[in-house]
């Protein structure tokens, strides 16, 4: 078995009526022809910062209807929600989790977010949410710099840096 494997996916017909697919199986989701609005969502071991703390497979999206939106969730247990690097760290780690097969030949249907929320289910209030860039090199899926929303709050003592999430890359090991 190599993952799941769907031929034509159709998602709701806007946000507020997206489908829900709660990504739990170690192999990837491949969908060929992907169309609508769908909500994945992935759980988390550790601090949900790198990679490995997402043991559900890949979704691989290889065409998308132009309109199509998707978003990758996950819940914020674990999560320093207070610290700006552990948000973005979290949210690029979610991103990594989506490959738009078809955006390296020029198809740009697809729009990708990623959420932090304050649950693993389809009623619960996301915290943190950034837009999700794929690479025109292989698809994947990483986070756009500078989408976070809302962000960190900060008191009026401390003034808050900017993040770049190349910088926060290069220091990982």
């Amino acid at each position: 078995f190599t993952g799941s494997h769907v031929t034509n996916f159709t998602g709701g017909a806007d946000a507020a009526h997206a489908g829900n697919i709660f990504q739990k199986d170690s192999k990837n989701l491949t969908i060929d022809k992907y169309s609508g609005n769908t909500n994945i969502f992935y759980a988390h071991t550790g601090n949900g910062e790198a990679a490995g703390d997402y043991k559900a497979g890949d979704t691989i999206i290889k065409n998308a209807a132009e309109g199509s939106a998707v978003s990758l969730i996950t819940d914020n247990s674990g999560i320093a929600m207070d610290n700006e690097y552990s948000i973005a760290n979290v949210l690029n780690a979610l991103a990594g989790k989506l490959t738009y097969s078809n955006f390296v030949n020029g198809e740009n249907n697809l729009t990708g977010y990623v959420k932090i929320a304050d649950g693993l289910t389809a009623s619960s209030k996301a915290m943190q949410t950034g837009d999700i860039s794929f690479s025109s090199k292989d698809g994947k899926g990483s986070l756009k710099d500078g989408s976070i929303t809302p962000g960190i709050t900060y008191p009026e003592t401390q003034t808050p840096e900017t993040v770049s999430y190349t910088h926060l890359r290069a220091h990982e090991t």
